[in-house]
């Protein structure tokens, strides 16, 4: 098994041989357990002492046939601060190399309460988080957004993504509209097919099929949602006695303040450049439960799912940023 460190790192120290040694043997075991049974080997991540006082993150994944080694600067631990502190926990939610082009999706597709659903994440996992796709369904960067929520943090989760929208999904040319033809289309699906009430309906009998896969018989559950997603994630996260313990929109549409009232569960929203300063900001400010609110300032609405353009370096970079900080607020309340 060849092992390879990146170039692009931070710090252009060689690994020291009990490093690689250490790397080489879990890498090895991982191959013989349950996360390459379910065709997924998850980023192994070491806290390697390299002092009394200095620690370096490494991360290390599968690229073929090689192991590839991803190495930070060293940490002085004796600058005991919440920066460093930040940063350590922020490589602790490892998260696979996004891929920009040709991205082959880890989970497979089942039947749940007559839909067609995106599955992914490990068989033990006993958490599990309900993925509401924006409106343009299945494309293959929310597919690989599902995977690396499923196996990223250090709590494995189940990620179930119906097919609410049954095969019909909008057509991504009508997005930003440019004709007349375009505004009637995107109007039309957004009262027929994505109108909230359908896809709410849906949920409670999706949660209950899904449940029967789980370990003990029940999911904890939590939810996220892209674009109109977004909206759906919030207005379930509103209703009485909800089945979800945290919510997270990514770049919302028909962000409402007033929803944010009836939230009843710690809920973050990550907004792009395109949504209204004034309605995520408020927004925030009606939030009653513990809440995480950022403004992704160089991005499109979208970013985060169909509408990314990952073979862009900024764009790829925030996309992950954007689902480590999801990853984050689960991590802290699903």
């Amino acid at each position: 098994m060849k092992c390879i460190v990146e170039t692009d790192v931070i710090g252009d120290d060689r690994l020291v041989r009990g490093e690689l040694i250490t790397i080489l043997q879990v890498m090895r075991g991982r191959l013989h357990t349950k996360y390459r049974r379910s065709h997924i080997v998850a980023p192994v991540m070491l806290f390697s002492i390299m002092g009394p006082f200095h620690v370096r993150v490494l991360e290390a994944y599968y690229n073929g046939d090689k192991v590839v080694v991803r190495k930070t600067k060293l940490y002085d631990l004796r600058e005991y601060n919440p920066t460093t502190l930040d940063l350590l926990h922020r490589w602790w939610l490892a998260i696979p190399p996004v891929v920009a082009k040709g991205y082959e999706p880890k989970g497979e597709y089942k039947t749940i309460n007559g839909l067609k659903t995106y599955v992914t994440g490990p068989e033990s996992a006993t958490k599990a988080i309900l993925v509401v796709y924006d409106i343009f369904g299945f494309f293959p960067q929310t597919l690989q957004g599902a995977d690396i929520l499923s196996t990223s943090n250090e709590k494995k989760y189940r990620v179930f993504m119906p097919d609410f929208f049954e095969g019909q999904p909008a057509d991504i040319t009508w997005f930003p509209p440019q004709t007349d033809d375009h505004k009637q289309k995107l109007g039309n699906f957004f009262q027929t097919k994505a109108a909230p009430p359908n896809t709410l309906s849906k949920i409670p009998a999706i949660v209950s099929e899904a449940n029967k896969l789980a370990p003990n018989g029940q999911f904890d559950w939590s939810i996220l949602g892209y674009c109109w997603g977004g909206k759906i994630a919030c207005l379930a996260s509103g209703q009485e006695n909800t089945i979800f313990k945290a919510a997270v929109q990514c770049h919302p549409a028909m962000l409402a303040p007033d929803d944010a009232k009836s939230v009843s569960v710690p809920m973050a929203v990550l907004a792009s450049k395109d949504e209204n300063p004034k309605d995520v900001t408020a927004f925030g400010a009606n939030l009653k439960v513990d809440h995480y609110v950022e403004t992704f300032s160089s991005q499109i609405h979208g970013w985060m799912a169909a509408r990314s353009n990952l073979e862009d370096a900024e764009v790829r970079k925030e996309y992950e940023r954007g689902y480590r900080t999801a990853l984050d607020f689960f991590h802290k309340h699903a």
